[in-house]
């Protein structure tokens, strides 16, 4: 049974482990989620910010530094106000609390903004390229801007899944990223399309091609695709606003004039309508950007407070478990960390057993009858202690602590009082049931002086007081303790038989003289009752051998 609740509460601890860490590792990735939301709101105005620059410029080059400087020069001021705000509040990392528990690896990956950071660096060189008046469009509008700060932004999304596996969540999240494709797209083909509207110069087969792609990409979101039923309303009112209808008509008859126009490079329509009407599909692309953002943080939120759920839980069971294996050390364990059954009972039992087997041995044998009661005694310590929880190894050796014991009792010298001893901090109720057993196997084969003086040597030794118990003792013989003992045959005093040869009697009575005579029972401690039993027993002796002596030398003669 203990084998059992130890290996049951083993399991559990590794379960509660496993689930605890489980949950704190899903609840840093929704914090890390929340984190990666954060930035993307920071980032959604910054990239804004810097496409309007991006295509200001485009339009200043195009106009051959003529036009646009103030726009530009303003729109320069926004942005460094903008990088100042992102660089104030932006988190580039999201590191686990308990680092023992994870691995060392950042949750997010932060190389593309480290490397966004870095490259801001380089506006400054790019401002003086387009402020050198001999710059190259295509260098400043593409390696510049675009490859350099914006496209590494376009990829911060791929991360995602590494948080979570929520569709709701993924959803929102991939209708993000197809709107930032969208959004800078549109941006693309503004500043591209402008630059060749204001420097009125054609477009070849390739920079058409180039724009279609623009163009392609800029209308890849589309509000039929949204299936969220949250946003879907919100997002299809703004597409029916009667202005954004408007301004999204007025693109494609913009576009379709242009295209008509582009070969000649001679252009109609005006560079800064143009570029109006796409910053005003861009703003429309900010607003559903700002819903579809409230809605994540809105999901992210009660994710995360799911998994503070999840979390709190785990930990409570983890606590549980904890409390469960510190109740099993305290039950079955002392301070020294042995089994308590083991250091304390089992010392007992085994004084029990060895009681029990030198009453059995009293007379140089042990009965059939005397052996099953010690066997019957022992089987009854192990039934005792397997309800208590030890453990099938454990009961083992205790089994065999236990025969071993009847084994010594046999033949060692060790008195009866050193065992008992050991029963000495038992219950009265417990001593009780002790001396019954004692006295129960003293009456198997005959109740005796002999028994009679061991079973008063274990009582002194245990603690009783003898007036206390001795209803207990009268009830279990049948008859007064404290009335002696009589051995009507001279040679059942002795311990011999009548057979028995001269020498063999003198041997016991030897031996019986020796474990009655008052020196020796004073020597052990005894009580002046006891060595007045056994003064009794030594004139028994003495008379039982004068009376053998007697009839031996008559039948010689």
């Amino acid at each position: 049974m203990q084998v059992n609740i130890k290996y049951l509460i083993i399991t559990l601890f590794v379960l509660a482990n496993i689930f605890l860490l489980d949950s704190y590792q899903n609840y840093e990735k929704s914090l890390a989620l929340k984190t990666l939301v954060k930035n993307e709101i920071l980032l959604n105005n910054f990239l804004v910010q810097i496409g309007r620059e991006r295509d200001l410029s485009a339009l200043y080059i195009g106009s051959n530094y003529k036009n646009f400087s103030s726009l530009l020069a303003q729109q320069r001021e926004v942005l460094d106000r903008e990088i100042n705000n992102i660089k104030k509040h932006f988190q580039l990392e999201s590191k686990a609390h308990l680092k023992i528990f994870l691995t060392q690896k950042d949750y997010i990956d932060t190389t593309l903004y480290k490397e966004m950071f870095d490259a801001l660096k380089e506006i400054i060189e790019l401002r003086k390229k387009v402020d050198l008046k001999e710059s190259n469009f295509k260098e400043i509008f593409f390696d510049g801007y675009t490859h350099s700060l914006s496209e590494p932004l376009s990829k911060r999304f791929l991360q995602v899944p590494n948080f979570t596996d929520d569709s709701q969540l993924l959803y929102l999240i991939s209708l993000l990223s197809q709107l930032n494709l969208a959004k800078e797209n549109t941006g693309l083909q503004r500043g591209f399309v402008a630059y060749f509207i204001e420097k009125a110069i054609a477009v070849t087969s390739e920079e058409l091609a180039q724009w279609e792609d623009f163009k392609s990409k800029s209308n890849s979101f589309q509000v039929i695709k949204v299936r969220a039923s949250q946003i879907e309303k919100k997002i299809q009112a703004l597409y029916e606003i009667p202005a954004n209808k408007e301004m999204l008509l007025n693109i494609d008859d913009i576009s379709a004039s242009i295209l008509v126009d582009l070969q000649l490079g001679k252009y109609k329509e005006d560079s800064t309508n143009w570029f109006t009407f796409q910053t005003q599909k861009i703003s429309l692309f900010s607003k559903i950007e700002i819903i579809i953002t409230r809605q994540l943080e809105k999901s992210i939120k009660e994710a995360l407070f799911f998994k503070q759920i999840i979390l709190g839980i785990s930990l409570l069971i983890w606590i549980m478990v904890i409390i469960a294996l510190l109740w099993y050390e305290q039950k079955f364990k002392d301070k020294s960390g042995t089994p308590l059954i083991e250091k304390s009972k089992s010392t007992k039992f085994v004084s029990v057993i060895a009681i029990l087997t030198k009453i059995a041995h009293s007379k140089g044998s042990i009965s059939h009858p005397e052996k099953d009661v010690i066997n019957y005694t022992i089987n009854n310590f192990i039934s005792f202690c397997r309800k208590e929880g030890m453990s099938d190894s454990e009961l083992m050796l205790l089994k065999e602590q236990l025969h071993n014991g009847y084994r010594v009792a046999k033949i060692d010298e060790v008195s009866m009082s050193t065992h008992a001893h050991n029963l000495e901090d038992c219950s009265f109720d417990m001593k009780v049931q002790i001396l019954k057993q004692l006295v129960s196997m003293a009456t198997i084969d005959g109740y005796c002086v002999r028994k009679k003086m061991m079973i008063y040597e274990a009582v002194e030794a245990i603690g009783f007081d003898k007036l206390k118990i001795q209803k207990y003792i009268n009830d279990i013989v049948g008859e007064d303790f404290n009335k002696p003992i009589e051995d009507s045959c001279p040679y059942s005093i002795l311990g011999c038989q009548k057979s028995d040869d001269d020498a063999t009697i003198k041997k016991r009575y030897r031996e019986q003289i020796k474990e009655f005579h008052p020196d020796y029972i004073q020597g052990k401690g005894l009580n002046d009752e006891i060595i007045h039993f056994a003064q009794q027993r030594l004139q028994q002796i003495n008379r039982a051998n004068e009376q053998i002596k007697r009839e031996r030398e008559n039948n010689n003669t």
